[in-house]
């Protein structure tokens, strides 16, 4: 489920009601959270702040200063930030684009097309700069073309947090790790848990052998041991037999 803050187009909440459940008219911002807020299959948080042209060209510095409260307040969140709209810079500035209904002489008759809406005279090179900053500083960048591309990409996004990542995995040789516990190492080297070595170590930690672990359902191991979800816990029982 994806949370949304009051203040957030009716339009996007639309849009994404029809492919997630989501639950409109919360205050996210007073928390010092982004617009847009979710779990993901780790119990990780994610939130995204959703900013228009218009605001990063007339406001950097209240943007940066914003972006920063998040951060402080939820370290442990993943940030984005979701820049939305279409741009045309030049060398006099930067020109905010906007779809309009226009008449084209024809078959077609009426199209939606982009025409100028108004002028920055912010240098390109600058706004550059300063999103690269942000995104070094821990931020996440994404940019989309209007409120239903907004939609859309936050159902993939949250779709896709819902699923351990596979991405590299599938053309990368796994790490070669040792450790000298061999409940440690046995639980490295089984198939297909993808499990790290502090995770692993968190996991004999708590259970103390593998055979310990696998006397517990999959919702126990993952209520005990921080950074392992359900999922994970499956796929190591998994990797040793157990049918769950």
């Amino acid at each position: 489920m994806i949370l949304i803050d009051i203040h957030e187009p009716p339009e996007v909440h639309k849009f994404l009601k029809q492919s997630i459940a989501v639950l409109p008219s919360v205050n996210l911002n007073s928390a010092r959270w982004a617009d847009y807020m979710w779990s993901t299959w780790d119990k990780s948080v994610e939130h995204v702040e959703r900013k228009q042209w218009g605001e990063i060209l007339s406001g950097m510095d209240k943007v940066e200063r914003q972006l920063r409260l998040e951060y402080q307040a939820h370290p442990d969140a993943r940030l984005y930030l979701l820049i939305e709209g279409v741009i045309d810079p030049d060398s006099s500035g930067i020109t905010i684009m906007q779809k309009r209904r226009v008449i084209i002489k024809g078959r077609s008759g009426t199209q939606i097309a982009w025409a100028s809406n108004w002028h920055s005279r912010q240098p390109y090179a600058r706004v550059a700069a300063w999103l690269s900053a942000v995104q070094r500083s821990g931020v996440n960048l994404i940019f989309t073309q209007d409120h239903l591309s907004t939609a859309q990409m936050l159902v993939q996004m949250y779709k896709t947090s819902q699923r351990e990542s596979t991405t590299f995995k599938r053309y990368t040789k796994p790490d070669m790790n040792f450790h000298e516990n061999p409940q440690i190492m046995s639980l490295i080297g089984a198939h297909n848990t993808g499990i790290s070595v502090v995770l692993a170590e968190r996991v004999i930690q708590e259970f103390k052998t593998i055979h310990n672990m696998l006397q517990y359902s999959p919702e126990l191991v993952a209520s005990t041991v921080a950074g392992v979800g359900v999922v994970k816990a499956r796929q190591m029982q998994r990797a040793f037999g157990k049918k769950v």
